[in-house]
């Protein structure tokens, strides 16, 4: 029954944070629609603060352990584009999966921020980092270009998935296109890799072809 009432209440709580806010919702609209007594978010969690950083923490920590388990030292270039890819798959699937928690995360007042700090350095500060490092790694081996700065690329890449996911319901309502299919995954993935990291590798800058100037042209 512990269990069963810790869980529910993380789940009322996603939903209710996601649409109302933190300071818009109360302990007593989380309880009602989990079906449990008040008293259980002190007892489980301490508080309405510290549920909402459970919320956090459960998307956090699962994707900082899909990142530690994708991104790990390579030894090939092939390797490099196929751990990335398989990191690129399992950040929208678990960010799709979570979609409201996404949500929550964006729409955090700035006074909660500065509480839940310590959330975000543990899980989604950590989770960037590790992503600059994958990327920093493939630089210093030649596999991206020496003048690609590999924080930007990280932030370009998550950038992207996080927007696509925010914005996933609209795709799906006037283009068809959800990040629930399997298969519309791959496809940005794909596409992604391709903008992200081909337009940064240094196999196509050697291979672009000079563009001459006016006067050369002229001449």
């Amino acid at each position: 029954m512990s269990k069963t009432s810790k869980s529910q209440l993380i789940h009322s709580a996603t939903h209710l944070f996601a649409e109302q806010g933190y300071a818009g919702t109360s302990v007593q609209e989380i309880a009602t629609l989990a079906g449990v007594n008040i008293s259980l978010v002190s007892y489980h969690f301490g508080g309405k603060l510290g549920l909402y950083r459970a919320c956090l923490e459960r998307l956090g920590f699962s994707t900082l352990e899909s990142t530690e388990s994708c991104l790990q030292t390579c030894a090939s270039a092939a390797e490099f584009r196929v751990r990335l890819e398989i990191f690129v798959d399992n950040f929208l699937k678990v960010h799709i999966e979570n979609r409201e928690i996404v949500k929550i995360i964006f729409r955090a007042e700035n006074t909660e921020t500065a509480e839940i700090e310590g959330v975000f350095r543990k899980t989604f500060i950590k989770n960037g980092n590790l992503i600059i490092e994958f990327l920093s790694h493939a630089k210093k081996h030649g596999w991206l270009a020496s003048d690609i700065d590999a924080q930007a690329v990280a932030a370009t890449l998550l950038g992207s998935m996080s927007h696509l996911v925010q914005i996933d319901h609209l795709s799906e309502r006037y283009f068809g296109k959800t990040l629930r299919d399997a298969r519309e995954r791959r496809r940005f993935r794909d596409n992604l890799l391709r903008i992200v990291l081909d337009g940064a590798s240094n196999s196509l800058q050697s291979k672009k072809k000079k563009i001459p100037n006016r006067k050369e042209s002229k001449s």
